[in-house]
């Protein structure tokens, strides 16, 4: 995992303008050939396409070759984007991070969820792809229970998320790594969330706080009969593209090209 030291975008926040852009959340000029010092490029959030639609094909072009060449320096090869959930993971493009007792998806009287109407409430945003259900933050430390149990302690969830599923949205459950003071499971936060997502059946995990997974959450819950997809908070960094595998990520070897 990045450290503050070696990471401009988890530097302290308190030392600063915050009306001011960090030069970390501005975008990134490509120059001219695609030659860009890694240090710059490889924790790039966005590469700044040129204002002249005249100049997009020779951006394209200096775009791939940046991309071949961060292919080649980082060893990467793309075998974890062609599997079945990575496929899944390439037409999310619209995901929706929503609180388990948000008033459209839970009915308070009933005690139960309502899909369906929170799918008609939403409609106006033109549709989801897949959603986060958020579940602990911000109540999360009035007892003892920790992020797990705030899952499992909910009615009707492994309903709820195969609801959602058969409305054809991909299902993600909510990692915090934060979670350190709680009650403790006897497993690791990896071999926890892995049984989690099994017994639940979700499709992945947004990783809260974090740009990406280290290696043990990643054989964890890509290792089970139905391997999780993993979404970064932040920018995902260009060495972590390879095992990072949902939509919403920037500074990666597949950076989107202009409309």
């Amino acid at each position: 995992m990045s450290t503050p030291d070696d990471d401009p975008d988890e530097a302290a926040t308190n030392t600063f303008d915050p009306l001011v852009p960090r030069p970390i959340d501005l975008p990134t000029v490509l120059p001219a050939g695609g030659v860009l010092d890694p240090a710059v490029g490889d924790i790039a959030k966005v590469f700044a396409a040129p204002d002249d639609p005249a100049d997009w094909p020779r951006w394209r072009e200096d775009l791939s070759a940046w991309r071949d060449d961060a292919c080649r320096r980082l060893g990467y090869e793309g075998s974890g984007y062609e599997t079945p959930e990575a496929e899944r993971a390439a037409r999310c493009l619209s995901v929706a991070l929503v609180w388990l007792w948000d008033e459209r998806l839970f009915d308070r009287d009933a005690g139960g969820f309502t899909v369906d109407r929170f799918l008609s409430a939403t409609a106006d945003a033109g549709g989801f792809d897949g959603i986060v259900l958020w579940h602990a933050y911000p109540i999360i430390g009035i007892d003892d229970r920790n992020q797990f149990d705030f899952y499992r302690e909910v009615p009707g969830i492994a309903e709820l998320v195969a609801e959602f599923q058969a409305h054809g949205l991909l299902v993600f459950l909510d990692y915090n790594p934060w979670d350190t003071g709680t009650r403790r499971t006897g497993n690791d936060d990896a071999a926890e969330l892995a049984l989690l997502t099994a017994e639940l059946g979700t499709d992945g995990v947004f990783l809260d706080t974090l740009k990406q997974a280290d290696d043990r959450l990643i054989s964890a819950l890509r290792s089970g009969r139905r391997p999780q997809l993993l979404e970064g908070s932040p920018a995902c960094r260009t060495r972590g593209s390879a095992t990072t595998s949902s939509a919403g990520r920037s500074g990666s070897p597949t950076a989107p090209h202009p409309e």
